[in-house]
């Protein structure tokens, strides 16, 4: 069907072995986002090392197959659900697995013969920006309503507010531009069957960063606009500071990123 949700993770934290029937699974994994209301999860794993190297293969579960930890206890993003799962020595049949960035898509469809740390990154960026816009509709109302201590006036007419607000609307509108035109090149690219340079892969994954980094600034500006207001449990602006230094932390967001880019483009 057209609605199926997955969860898992590509961090290989299992191990994987051939066996007649297909292939036996143990494993843990964390940051399943969505696992409790997936209808498959995938785990990667460690098949084989060869010269040093590990072979990855992704298993792919049905979810009595294995066990949810309540393990997603944090700051920002709780409603991602992003548990541990586990499996203990489960039979997968092969044709549920694949050796991820290797195997060809089994659909012929563009979005299935995009890199997933390109498809991904975008998406994560696509989330940021769309913290930092809350971000922004909620100091605006605020800043009509409050009038800071000492201040004559309501936020709204203190010119710094003014000059922050005017810098993180178009913060967010360069990022919106700058992903929709990666996004663009990205899909007709791969949709014409061309494979994406080397050049190409990092500057997606950059782009992603960048617009992250961003829509975290504008988040930030706007937290602190709040002032008093922003640090009580109840503020928007407090729930959104949280989820977007939570988003962060994600490896494909990272700031190193930034550095392979300029590594090759150099």
């Amino acid at each position: 069907g057209p609605n199926v949700v997955f969860a898992g993770v590509f961090s290989p934290s299992g191990t994987i072995t051939a066996v007649e029937q297909g292939y036996r699974v143990t494993g843990r994994w964390s940051f399943a986002s969505g696992c409790e209301h997936a209808d498959w999860l995938f785990g990667n794993n460690v098949e084989t090392i060869v010269a040093g190297v590990p072979r990855l293969r992704i298993a792919v579960f049905s979810p009595d197959q294995v066990r949810i930890e309540d393990t997603w206890n944090v700051s920002g993003l709780s409603g991602t659900g992003s548990h541990h799962f586990h499996v203990d020595n489960v039979l997968v049949p092969s044709e549920r697995t694949l050796v991820p960035l290797v195997d060809e898509p089994c659909i012929d469809a563009v979005i299935a013969r995009i890199p997933p740390p390109a498809l991904l990154s975008l998406s994560i960026a696509s989330i940021a920006v769309g913290i930092g816009q809350g971000a922004l509709d909620d100091i605006i109302e605020l800043a009509t309503k409050k009038t800071p201590l000492l201040a004559g006036s309501t936020l709204a007419g203190n010119g710094h507010f003014q000059l922050e607000l005017a810098n993180g609307d178009t913060a967010l509108r360069a990022t919106r531009a700058l992903l929709h035109e990666t996004a663009e090149s990205l899909w007709t690219t791969t949709g014409a069957g061309t494979p994406l340079s080397l050049e190409a892969r990092p500057r997606i994954r950059a782009a992603a960063v960048w617009a992250t980094n961003r829509a975290t600034e504008v988040v930030t500006s706007a937290y602190r606009a709040g002032g008093g207001s922003s640090i009580y449990a109840a503020s928007p602006l407090q729930r959104r500071l949280r989820d977007v230094n939570a988003l962060t932390q994600h490896f494909l967001v990272r700031n190193d990123t930034l550095t392979t880019a300029g590594a090759i483009l150099a």
